[in-house]
């Protein structure tokens, strides 16, 4: 951590990056466009809202080899496909509980960092493993019995699973990249290769990339690339500089709550009691395996969304 004073608090930068986070699976459904779509705007306007900063990084994209290249856009790739199984699982389920099942990425980056990085999970982390997954099945089941369509919200929450293990791929590939290089350096280009990856999804399944959409969407568009995404990630990112990884990286798994209590007077969807539960669950799990201390893997437990 950082010993100098900064301008604003960072529990408040902390908060504020929570808050923004959390807005972005209702702005989805607000925008009214096909999910595709709007995952591709929000990552093209990402994109040219971060061009103005990129003075001081074309030297170093020019100094990459074919290998840097290379894990740049298997992150791009990898953050492209969750965008498009997550924003996808919400226009199937709840947002409660697609939120609360892509916060599985949290497990799948501690289980990863297990098998394939070597950081070994304690037996906290193993329980934290054990409840999330207990949640994700209440969900599942919750969804099974109760939903009105229950094929339906349970393609949303194997989507949002999906989601989860894509969210998880971004951060294990990236994790050493992001040590070495700056902020505005790395998520640029993948940025613009998850937008890419995006469209190409979209021509395969004949989503439009513009059609019939009004200027409405695309305000929604802007505001889902500055808040979440630049304002919500990039505010985080700060906070690390000042707080501990583990303390950022905990109150940023709040996002499924500040979600659904947005979706709630937003989108008029009120959580069953078994999706709040199954969602404590899994953000309690979760929670359990972000990595206390100076340990190199915390920092990557972060939301993707």
């Amino acid at each position: 951590m950082s010993a100098e004073r900064p301008l604003v608090p960072p529990g408040l930068g902390l908060a504020a990056a929570v808050v923004s986070v959390s807005v972005a699976a209702p702005l989805f459904r607000l925008a009214e466009a096909p999910p595709l779509t709007a995952s591709f705007w929000r990552l093209a306007f990402a994109v040219l809202l971060l061009l103005p900063f990129t003075a001081s990084s074309w030297r170093h994209w020019g100094r990459y080899d074919r290998r840097a290249w290379g894990i740049t856009v298997a992150s791009g790739v990898a953050l492209g496909l969750h965008f498009a199984l997550w924003v996808t699982s919400l226009f199937y389920t709840t947002v409660a509980a697609s939120v609360s099942l892509v916060t599985l990425q949290a497990v799948f980056v501690a289980l990863g960092g297990h098998l394939l990085l070597g950081d070994r999970l304690s037996p906290r982390g193993w329980l934290g493993v054990l409840l999330a997954t207990l949640g994700a099945f209440v969900i599942a089941a919750a969804d099974g019995r109760l939903a009105p369509d229950s094929g339906r919200a349970l393609f949303g929450d194997l989507l949002a699973v999906l989601g989860g293990v894509a969210s998880a791929a971004y951060m294990l590939i990236g994790r050493r990249l992001r040590a070495t290089r700056g902020l505005v350096e790395y998520v640029t280009p993948v940025y613009a290769v998850a937008a890419a990856t995006v469209l190409l999804s979209m021509g395969m399944l004949g989503q439009p990339v513009a059609t019939g959409l009004g200027s409405d969407a695309f305000v929604v568009f802007v505001l889902l690339a500055a808040v979440p995404m630049l304002g919500g990630h990039t505010l985080a990112n700060w906070c690390f500089r000042y707080l501990p990884a583990h303390t950022v990286a905990t109150w940023i798994l709040l996002e499924p709550v500040g979600a659904a209590l947005l979706a709630w007077p937003l989108l008029g969807e009120v959580p069953s009691i078994w999706v709040a539960a199954g969602g404590a669950l899994v953000l309690v799990g979760a929670a359990q395996t972000v990595r206390r201390g100076p340990a190199r893997g915390a920092r990557d437990v972060m939301a993707a969304d």
